[in-house]
């Protein structure tokens, strides 16, 4: 019996663009040569072709992955989307709705401007003294803060933050896909699926706001493309993200499967609003890349992140 691997991607960049970007932007170079190496060694498939086997609790017939995109970036149309087009395999983007087409950035990407634009060396933010000259270490240091926030108060936090770092507040342009986009990858093969309205930690609202921020994506994305999205993926995905509620709330409202960011290698009896998924990062060489999708085992990635790094 075989196992699928579901790999988790956010977004891919031109090269001149990933550099010092966080870990989760992988270069547009070394994301095709990811895709040309899943192609000839395991057979890519649809998310139909997966649900198949997960509702049927069907073993797959051969070594299998599929491909999952969390937030709907702009680039997905630019750069991923012609590279999955050549290798003939499909994809699943999960989208928030309330930023779909709009000059509205998530607020790790504003944190992310932020920080490279001020020019103050230390700040503190919260009672807490950040150390501004190592960029990534103030970014997770700041986003580790803000993702524990509600809606209003994440609105005020980038407020404070922008005025105390003293940014300008000119948005950086449009950086989601829009609905023309999606609509015609949607005819192209490529699937959408929920990740709430507002990309929401469902675990700071009640189960009331979460149902509507659950219900409003998925009533949006059907209005838009006519076709219900079958599956979500839970915004932030670690396990203190979600609970039974939510996972009750989903099946109310008709999804068939649930995505988190929990790092899992095998499907085998799991429960399908807790699948798993194995992160695809910026930090991986093509190393480590191969042993994320060979094994499936966080131990031997860190082995061969450490081993690699050794060598070079």
């Amino acid at each position: 019996m075989y196992n699928c691997k579901v790999l988790m991607y956010h977004r891919v960049e031109a090269a001149s663009l990933v550099s010092g970007r966080f870990e989760k932007v992988i270069s547009a170079d070394d994301f095709e040569r990811q895709i040309k190496y899943l192609t000839e060694r395991f057979k890519v498939i649809s998310l139909d072709e997966f649900l198949i086997h997960v509702e049927n609790r069907q073993s797959f017939k051969s070594r299998c992955i599929l491909l999952t995109f969390d937030d709907g970036m702009a680039s997905f149309y630019d750069i991923v989307f012609p590279v999955l087009k050549k290798y003939h395999i499909s994809a699943t983007v999960f989208l928030s709705t309330a930023f779909i087409g709009k000059d509205k950035a998530f607020w790790w990407e504003e944190l992310y401007r932020y920080l490279s634009e001020t020019k103050l060396e230390n700040f503190k933010f919260n009672g807490q003294a950040v150390n501004l000259k190592n960029q990534v270490q103030a970014f997770q240091r700041l986003a580790s803060i803000l993702e524990g926030l509600t809606l209003p108060e994440l609105s005020l936090a980038l407020d404070a933050l922008r005025s105390g770092l003293k940014v300008n507040t000119n948005e950086g342009g449009r950086s989601i896909l829009d609905w023309q986009e999606i609509k015609k990858m949607s005819e192209d093969g490529i699937t959408f699926g929920a990740h709430t309205h507002n990309h929401v930690n469902l675990a700071n609202m009640d189960p009331e706001e979460a149902r509507n921020e659950i219900a409003l994506s998925k009533t949006i994305i059907e209005d838009k493309l006519g076709i219900a999205p079958k599956v979500f993926a839970y915004p932030y995905g670690r396990r203190d993200n979600f609970n039974k509620i939510h996972e009750q709330i989903l099946k109310e409202l008709g999804f068939k499967v649930a995505f988190t960011a929990v790092w899992e290698s095998s499907l085998k009896g799991k429960n399908p609003m807790q699948i798993g998924r194995i992160t695809i990062s910026g930090r991986d060489n093509f190393n480590t890349f191969k042993t994320k999708v060979i094994t499936g085992s966080r131990f031997k990635t860190k082995l061969a992140a450490l081993t690699s790094n050794a060598i070079n």
